[in-house]
């Protein structure tokens, strides 16, 4: 088993979240998060923590590598495939997106068992937030991290109330929850806004929108 491969990014596969490793001179298929795969660029040097793990009937049956910019990366991934209950590594990658922003937040509202900041914060639904609360929220050795604040919950169901406008006024979900969280992270700070900001944020929503259609 290999703990980590250091070496130079030969190629990254956007399709397929997969990242070629050139560790002398012997090229290592990794896959990796999307979120991974964002930071990484061709010919960067760079350590990869691995977990390797079967490919199963439709992965040809032979071993498949996934790679992680930090061991803290690699701990959530596993905490996820191996304590929640049908969750395979392509899962386990999915969910580790999620909350690879705010890993802090999320031990928080695991170790809280706050099922709205998995939702809110997060974007599971409801049914997979429960199960992570249900295997994880039982776990002895939780890191230890501060549960969610009351502001900060606040302010995220304040980029869903921008969602929810954008939504309305017909543009696409997807687009609408990137320009949300954007427009959020640029005002800053976990304060929510109060009902005269709204209307501002909503502005400045609407035009990021109207430029990214240009």
């Amino acid at each position: 088993m290999y703990a980590h491969l250091t070496g130079t990014v030969a190629a990254l596969d956007e399709a397929t979240g997969a990242c070629v490793l050139d560790v002398n001179g012997i090229g290592f298929e990794v896959m990796v998060a999307r979120t991974t795969l964002a930071r990484l660029a061709e010919g960067q040097r760079v350590t990869l923590c691995i977990v390797e793990c079967s490919g199963g009937l439709y992965g040809g049956g032979g071993p498949v590598l996934y790679g992680f910019l930090s061991r803290q990366e690699k701990e959530i991934f596993l905490a996820f495939k191996e304590n929640l209950s049908n969750v395979g590594p392509k899962k386990a990658l999915e969910y580790l997106d999620k909350v690879s922003a705010n890993i802090g937040d999320f031990w928080g509202a695991v170790a809280s068992r706050n099922l709205k900041a998995l939702m809110s914060l997060f974007g599971f639904r409801s049914a997979s937030a429960e199960k992570i609360l249900a295997s994880l929220g039982s776990l002895k050795s939780l890191p230890a991290a501060p549960p969610v604040s009351a502001e900060r919950l606040a302010s995220v169901g304040a980029a869903e109330d921008l969602v929810s406008a954008l939504v309305s006024l017909g543009y696409s979900e997807q687009r609408a929850r990137v320009v949300a969280e954007q427009v959020m992270r640029e005002r800053g700070g976990d304060a929510p806004p109060d009902a005269g900001e709204m209307p501002v944020l909503l502005k400045k929503a609407v035009q990021l929108m109207a430029a990214s259609e240009r």
